[in-house]
């Protein structure tokens, strides 16, 4: 992370940039996303079970989806989904949804066209109450 603040510290400093600078620093932040996927455990693969409930998450994310249909596509009980969810993703099946539906929200902010209370719509908040609560 580092490195690319340093990049972008060389793109925005002088209306010119040093071209030899900023490919040094390219190159050195590269380098170390590749040391660092390479130190990554090759063997640690999601489950297939668990991928057919993220992808079922990211086609309907803006459907309330009951756990109990999520456990049925993963072929396991409910409590074992949500566990080996967490475990797999790094958070809980809720949370995973409420980030995608406030990025869909996110992008449809930046159409003027379109009010607010049409995206809460768009992204399955009844009210902007409802919201806050999903926090």
């Amino acid at each position: 992370m580092n490195t690319l603040n340093e990049l972008m510290s060389e793109m925005n400093q002088d209306p010119i940039p040093d071209l030899i600078i900023l490919q040094n620093l390219f190159q050195n932040w590269a380098r170390s996303l590749a040391r660092f996927l390479k130190t990554r455990d090759p063997h640690r693969s999601v489950p297939p079970s668990l991928l057919l409930v993220r992808d079922h998450l990211d086609e309907n994310f803006t459907k309330m989806t009951p756990l109990d249909d999520l456990a049925k596509i993963a072929s396991m009980s409910r409590s074992h989904l949500s566990h080996l969810f967490c475990k797999v993703f790094g958070t809980t099946i809720s949370r995973y949804v409420i980030r995608k539906r406030m990025s869909g929200a996110e992008r449809l902010l930046y159409d003027l066209s379109i009010r607010p209370g049409e995206i809460e719509k768009e992204v399955v908040y009844p009210d902007i109450i409802s919201v806050f609560k999903a926090i």
